[in-house]
């Protein structure tokens, strides 16, 4: 089956884009942060919402795929500004031929050094893990994407390794950060797609999100594996081209990049497969040697672990499941909730739990930063207080919430 080619869309208004990309019949990509909506009600801009209105400007596109614009989101408001929950409802909100998992990319201008690659490995594991349960509550879990992230081949392969279970022939699988990516090299697209190709069970299938246009020749090798690529690279392109003959950068004027990138595309596709040279695999990590470096180490490995697998909700409440309760609830049952807690075993994650915390980076990078300073206190500023429904209100005013700590919960619960 030839790869196919995917346009991305800045946007969904009506005008000459929009209309090439109905002419062509090519299959499109919008980005969440196309379809957002953005208010300075309160003096400065934030989010307020989607442009659901958009999507009726879809019809007569070829197909709409969603994208939840991680590396947007990443670069130019330091995390998401919308939750996991509101992005998995607009992916409800129309009939997307696929929707694509919130994922954390690894870009070397966002995750700097090794550690935070790793650190948003983890974080995408456990948006695919989220993303997947709140797509079952909207019954759109058949439509969704898993999307792996990494820098080097074997990031990708820890990705896979925790979604294996969801893994089906006919699947498809998102992967990310690669529109920045050199062709060749040991972390290159083909070393990525090469490995990809050589762990993955039979029939499953790939999409390389913004994949450089060059880079096609050597992805025909792997026909049977990449279903897709998408790219937005004639917007860039248009770009150049205006400043160069000094126009306007029109809507008419990228529709018309449009159609030319798209038959270079497609001219790609038709020539001979190009092979490259293996690589040799990149050095492993080295292992610390200083003690308290490894014990940093090992910290980490256990935070990331707890940022797949910890089975605690946004609110601060547990999911008990079969998990023995304490009898009593008082301070001296303070351990026993911590056994219950750190000493069980986990099925599942639950979302939001980047959200308990206050500060960029979320929970690795506030534990990172308590190691390498050694703090002796932990700093209870950066917890967000979780609400709770209050009881004693009238009918009309149940829906009220209010900030609740653990030591006012035990103080109100002794009286």
């Amino acid at each position: 089956m030839p790869i196919e080619i995917i346009v991305g869309l800045p946007h969904l208004s009506e005008g000459p884009i929009l209309a090439q990309a109905r002419a062509l019949q090519q299959p499109a990509l919008i980005s969440a942060n196309g379809l957002s909506r953005w208010t300075e009600r309160r003096g400065w801009r934030e989010w307020d919402g989607w442009r659901l209105s958009q999507l009726r400007n879809a019809k007569g596109l070829a197909a709409l795929c969603l994208d939840s614009a991680g590396f947007v989101a990443a670069a130019r408001y330091g995390g998401f500004p919308w939750s996991l929950g509101d992005y998995v409802a607009l992916a409800g909100a129309y009939p997307f031929r696929w929707w694509a998992s919130a994922d954390y990319c690894v870009e070397a201008e966002i995750a700097r050094d090794r550690e935070e690659v790793i650190d948003r490995l983890s974080r995408t594991i456990r948006a695919n893990l989220d993303c997947r349960r709140l797509a079952q509550d909207h019954g759109i879990v058949d439509t969704l994407m898993p999307v792996i992230q990494g820098r080097r081949p074997e990031d990708y392969e820890r990705c896979i390794a925790a979604l294996w279970g969801s893994l089906k022939p006919g699947s498809l699988i998102g992967v990310g950060s690669m529109c920045r990516r050199d062709v060749h090299g040991p972390e290159g697209v083909i070393a990525v797609i090469d490995h990809l190709d050589q762990i993955l069970p039979r029939g499953v299938w790939l999409h390389a999100f913004g994949v450089k246009g060059s880079a096609l020749p050597y992805l025909l090798p792997f026909e049977h594996r990449i279903a897709s690529i998408d790219s937005q690279a004639y917007g860039i392109s248009a770009r150049k081209a205006a400043r160069q003959a000094r126009v306007s950068k029109s809507d008419r004027f990228v529709a018309d990049h449009m159609a030319r990138w798209v038959a270079a595309q497609h001219a790609r596709l038709a020539n001979h497969p190009l092979r490259l040279p293996h690589h040799r695999p990149a050095e492993p990590d080295p292992v610390p040697a200083d003690p308290w470096e490894t014990a940093i180490a090992q910290a980490r490995v256990e935070i990331r672990e707890l940022i797949e697998i910890l089975n605690v909700y946004a609110d601060g409440t547990l999911c008990w499941g079969n998990i023995p309760k304490p009898g009593t609830l008082s301070v001296s049952a303070i351990p026993d909730f911590e056994r219950a807690l750190f000493e069980s075993w986990s099925t599942h994650p639950n979302h939001g739990q980047d959200q308990t915390v206050s500060g960029k980076g979320g929970l690795i990078s506030l534990w990172d930063d308590l190691a390498a300073r050694r703090a002796a206190r932990f700093p209870v500023r950066r917890l967000k207080a979780f609400a709770v429904k209050r009881r004693s209100v009238a009918a009309s005013s149940r829906k009220a919430i209010e900030p609740l700590t653990l030591g006012q919960l035990i103080e109100r619960t002794r009286r």
